[in-house]
């Protein structure tokens, strides 16, 4: 896939979600987002990857967390920070 292919890429990790490789889902999308900070910042791709993380562990909320500060220091003014669902 073409690097600026963000549906492709997050079409990818649910593939592998679905195929019972969650960790390997989670990491092509965290990948992803530290080669380029405004990749994953798509609504879908977020949201993607706070439920991998809360299918993978019981403690989902500290990815969700790291993930949420990330967006609030690099994101753009209009993305909204509550997407990643942290209570």
């Amino acid at each position: 896939l073409a690097p600026g292919m963000a549906a492709g890429h997050n079409n990818v990790a649910v593939g592998h979600m679905y195929a019972k490789n969650l960790h390997v889902s989670i990491k092509l999308l965290e990948n992803k987002l530290a080669q380029n900070n405004t990749f994953v910042l798509q609504r879908a791709m977020v949201l993607n990857l706070c439920s991998m993380y809360e299918l993978a562990s019981t403690r989902c909320n500290e990815s969700k967390q790291t993930l949420h500060s990330w967006i609030l220091k690099r994101a753009s003014d209009d993305f909204d920070p509550s997407t990643t669902r942290l209570a």
